[in-house]
């Protein structure tokens, strides 16, 4: 990356690792949603750990899901702070399934090494919060684990990542859940 004409500055040579920074499905009851926003049905979610060879799940509150991605990011550190991050063109090849016993709210996703959660909120705290207790929920609920004890494994091991303002995700490492499936195929 060259800095600005009228600036002066280093050349920074920065990995590019891409990934979407907008997935989601039509949000429930007919909302009216912008590109900007974020909630439980996905949108401006800009996770890092959306890369490929990552499960990512959205509920799905309509027939068809009316799914939609965009938004590529070449790169994006811990937090879309300034309101952007190395945008960049291309195209992606998406595998969509539906899993109608799936009843979670929010998005999740699985990494080869994180199993994690998305939250949304007017602030990144919020945001934060709202995938920690959103984690938990899966955890506990798809291994059949004392809530408390789910607590006490993501206390202890979370890694926390801040998506932009409004967002972050919580993920833990799959290796400490026992058991070497994929949570999302349960």
């Amino acid at each position: 990356m060259k800095p600005p004409q009228d600036q002066d500055g280093p050349e920074w040579k920065i990995q590019l690792i891409p990934f979407p920074g907008l997935l989601a499905t039509a949000p429930p009851d007919d909302q009216n949603v912008d590109t900007l926003g974020a909630g439980d049905h996905g949108g401006n979610l800009d996770v890092p750990w959306f890369t490929a060879g990552s499960t990512i799940l959205l509920p799905v509150h309509h027939p068809g899901a009316l799914f939609f991605v965009g938004d590529l990011h070449g790169t994006q550190g811990d937090g879309e702070f300034i309101g952007g991050a190395i945008e960049i063109g291309g195209r992606i090849t998406l595998r969509l399934d539906v899993r109608k016993q799936d009843t979670f709210a929010g998005p999740r996703f699985e990494t080869p090494e994180l199993l994690g959660a998305t939250g949304a909120g007017s602030n990144m705290e919020e945001a934060l919060k709202q995938s920690c207790a959103r984690l938990v929920n899966w955890i506990s609920a798809s291994r059949g684990w004392n809530r408390w004890h789910t607590y006490h494994l993501v206390t202890q091991s979370a890694i926390a990542r801040p998506g932009n303002r409004y967002t972050a995700s919580c993920a833990v490492p799959r290796n400490l859940l026992g058991g070497g499936e994929r949570l999302s195929s349960s």
